[in-house]
């Protein structure tokens, strides 16, 4: 994710007329829920403590843009595109990625809470996702392969289908992933936290 010089910045005391497409603009504690942006562009944005809750993002589009302590609770993507975007900070709340543009998706999580996320079908090949909290979730049918969890706590968190290989979990706590239903050859995992497989495997240690 590249920096963002933004050129203009838009706070909660600003007019705000959302056009159908944004460059550089850093918009500042807004309240983006009385607005519609259905087919709106944003490129090269930063978007620090503005909310999104309950609203419908169809056919938006967001590249290169970044999310700081912003708020998505209930928050509906419909063919939303999500290209090379990172989120700082954020809670995602409720939200289902599934239905974004397939072909412009790209994430990078750090610092977040994601509570009852589901990611579905999607390629996420060398994503990072670090230092999050991750509880509720469902992952299926996801290409994770070189991605990064480092110091990630999982609660709840289901694994089904997905393509783990050179995965790094090192630092990761409270994962549990089926070893027969993910792939996880050369993936990275520490002790003791990669004792939860045996769970999977009917084996039990007697201490």
């Amino acid at each position: 994710m590249k920096p963002v010089n933004c050129i203009q910045t838009i706070d909660r005391e600003s007019p705000l007329e959302i056009q159908d497409y944004q460059e550089l603009i850093h918009y500042e504690g807004v309240d983006f829920t009385v607005e519609d942006l259905t087919d709106r562009s944003f490129e090269e944005c930063v978007f620090r403590s503005c909310s999104f809750d309950g609203m419908t993002l169809a056919s938006t589009h967001f590249s290169d843009c970044i999310f700081e302590e912003s708020s998505f609770v209930l928050t509906k993507f419909d063919n939303t595109a999500l290209h090379d975007v990172h989120f700082s900070g954020c809670k995602l709340a409720g939200v289902d990625f599934t239905y974004c543009n397939e072909f412009l998706f790209a994430l990078t999580f750090s610092d977040c809470i994601l509570d009852n996320v589901c990611i579905a079908n999607r390629k996420m090949r060398k994503a990072s996702i670090q230092k999050c909290t991750l509880s509720g979730s469902e992952f299926r049918y996801v290409d994770f392969r070189e991605a990064d969890f480092s110091k990630t706590r999982f609660r709840d968190v289901t694994f089904s289908h997905c393509d783990l290989q050179k995965a790094d979990f090192r630092t990761a706590e409270g994962y549990l992933i089926d070893p027969e239903s993910n792939a996880l050859k050369n993936a990275v995992f520490t002790l003791p936290e990669a004792q939860s497989f045996l769970s999977f495997l009917g084996i039990k240690i007697d201490s």
